[in-house]
């Protein structure tokens, strides 16, 4: 499952049974980044090895 960043901020999701939720309404989102590996991997280091989605609010 790739990190995902809301507003710069990682949000991540160790395993399935401790699933975080995101209180974020479809409204308030202006832009969604699916990273590739090969993008996220330079910029995140580890943290981005699984690939990187990036959430743009308001």
């Amino acid at each position: 499952m790739p990190a995902v960043m809301i507003d710069g901020s990682f949000i991540i999701f160790c395993d399935r049974e401790n699933k975080q939720t995101m209180k974020l309404k479809k409204e308030q989102i202006i832009k969604i980044e699916i990273m590739t590996i090969e993008k996220s991997v330079p910029l995140f280091g580890s943290a981005g090895k699984k690939g990187i989605v990036k959430i743009s609010t308001y």
